[in-house]
């Protein structure tokens, strides 16, 4: 028991801050989700593409030497089509079709004019170009970076973020959203830009914290129920301690169960493939699913699916059972045509999907296909829901497998197999009590929640000032300083000894040499460390467009980080 005392002890002394955090800001999660922008409202708010104006795609693709696609969509620019490219090694290459020209991007008076357009609304400045900022740190803009931030001229404070590559608004925050997600998701999922923006760095680090965070709350509910004791005067158990140790010790026996369970579940929120299987298709199981490399498939269009475009938003060119497709998006509904060996369109049909399936999981049969419906355990999760228009494949193989296919885009939405299906209850039932029954009947879910948070919390206040005291006590003493100073000292060491293959002295094209910490810094693509560091200027005219292009010699004096 003293072994698990002490580690319980000082696991405690190191995470309740971290406790009480994930408890407070869980509650401000509930009411404000993290800024997005929806696809529909992008769709809607984008120029149609004239029809009249293309040229050849598949000369476009050629003399631009583009293979190897993940994504290929076709888009208007100053009312000429834009062919959008996005490669398998990452990064967006972007050709105007009717001329064959490579689209050089946009700058900052640009990016404001589109922005303008975009929102109906005058705008204050333009920041940019930057890679990263908390709003955009997330590896699904990666294809989309460098980008300038626009802030608008309204009283909700909105700023949209416009691809200098693509020249698409690709998100929107307002004032309110960031400072309420400020205080909550920033904090919850320990997302402060210099971290996120390296996804390793926050893999791991999230993890960790976690993992130890679930080893001490595990500790603690042992312990306390070992210490129960029966109380002389009632012969009843009760708690041997005092004090603030007394109310610690209570509130674990009643809300234990609770923290023990939202920290594992939290902790199962990073698993990423580490203990269950991953929600996402394989490479090599999305190639065979669509049986045809995108450059082929735009080969294979016909005139007849050329003049399907016009007016559209925006065109995806895909393929699927080895033959192509095409996703004509528009602001008011979405269509999705298989085009056949002899140029003509046809609805997607679920015989096409089965058999893309059948290439893309090769010796299992389909035994069952259904929608999902409104009732769904699995389709139908708080945190989103795959809708009607989502058929689910059943398999046959061992793991019984579900794929999930958007019939209105011809895209695989997710696989779950038994492994997921369980991760399902461990994760989503346990962390938002997404439970049938309860997830539905609202505001009983919020009281709950609520209940149960504010629980959590009240426990971790009891072990913030436990922790203090016996920080206070122990920093008291010699040896405790001489703790705190070797402590100090290791983390400097560990920060100077970064990654030099032994050499110490200061490194110029080392991330963390100059001045990483700096969240006003941003790097421009493409550019050597070695040479500069550009700050993103604030455009409002073309001289203060110029100025802002201005490099600025690395600081070496910067702190390491």
């Amino acid at each position: 028991m003293k072994v698990l005392a002490i580690l319980h002890r000082w696991l405690g002394v190191a995470l309740f801050l971290l406790f009480g955090m994930w408890f407070a800001t869980g509650a401000v999660m509930m009411y404000v989700p993290f800024p997005s922008l929806p696809v529909s409202e992008a769709i809607a708010q984008s120029p149609a593409i004239m029809g009249s104006q293309l040229g050849s795609l598949s000369d476009t693709l050629r003399v631009a030497g583009l293979n190897s696609l993940r994504q290929l969509r076709l888009r208007s620019y100053d009312e000429r089509p834009l062919l959008i490219a996005e490669r398998e090694t990452g990064g967006l290459a972007a050709y105007f079709v009717d001329t064959g020209e490579a689209f050089k991007g946009v700058d900052a008076a640009k990016a404001g004019q589109l922005a303008r357009r975009f929102a109906d609304q005058k705008f204050r400045e333009v920041e940019g170009p930057m890679d990263y900022d908390q709003w955009i740190v997330h590896q699904q803009f990666d294809p989309y970076r460098p980008m300038f931030r626009v802030s608008l001229d309204d009283a909700a404070g909105t700023q949209l973020y416009v691809s200098q590559s693509s020249a698409e608004v690709v998100q929107r925050t307002t004032r309110q959203q960031r400072q309420w997600n400020s205080a909550g998701a920033v904090f919850h999922w320990i997302y402060p830009t210099v971290i996120r923006k390296d996804w390793r760095l926050w893999d791991g680090l999230v993890w960790w914290l976690s993992l130890a965070g679930l080893v001490g709350a595990l500790s603690g509910v042992a312990l306390g129920v070992l210490r129960l004791r029966k109380q002389r005067d009632s012969n009843r158990l009760g708690s041997p301690f005092a004090g603030w140790l007394w109310l610690h010790h209570m509130l674990g026996l009643v809300f234990g169960l609770v923290v023990v369970t939202w920290i594992f579940s939290g902790w199962l929120s990073m698993d990423h493939g580490r203990l269950f299987s991953e929600p996402n298709p394989t490479a090599p199981q999305i190639r065979d699913f669509r049986g045809l490399p995108l450059n082929e498939a735009v080969q294979g269009l016909s005139e007849a699916a050329l003049n399907s475009i016009s007016g559209a938003a925006e065109v995806e060119i895909s393929a699927i059972d080895g033959k192509p497709l095409i996703i004509i998006k528009r602001a008011d509904k979405t269509d999705v045509a298989v085009i056949d060996g002899s140029g003509r369109l046809a609805p997607l049909s679920p015989a096409v999907v089965a058999s893309a399936i059948a290439s893309a999981w090769p010796g299992h049969s389909i035994v069952d296909r259904h929608s999902i419906s409104p009732t769904d355990s699995y389709g139908n999760l708080r945190e989103g829901a795959l809708g009607p228009e989502v058929m689910r494949y059943v398999l046959n193989d061992e793991a019984q497998t579900w794929v999930h296919v958007d019939m209105t885009n011809g895209n695989i939405v997710s696989v779950m197999d038994r492994s997921r299906r369980a991760y399902r209850w461990l994760y989503n039932g346990l962390h938002s009590l997404d439970i049938p029954g309860l997830a539905d009947r609202r505001p009983l879910w919020d009281v709950v929640m609520l209940v149960l948070l504010a629980g959590g919390f009240a426990f971790s206040t009891t072990a913030a000032v436990i922790g203090c005291r016996r920080l206070n006590l122990t920093f008291r003493r010699p040896a405790g300083s001489l703790l705190l100073i070797l402590a100090l000292l290791g983390a400097q060491v560990i920060t100077v000894r970064h990654d030099h293959d032994g050499d110490h002295s200061h490194h110029v094209d080392c991330l963390i040499c100059v001045k990483q910490n700096n969240e006003s810094d941003f790097l421009l693509p493409g550019s050597s460390l070695a040479n500069s560091v550009q700050f993103p200027g604030k455009v409002v005219d073309p001289v203060l467009a110029e100025a802002s292009n201005a490099p600025l010699t690395a600081n070496s004096r910067a702190p390491p980080v």
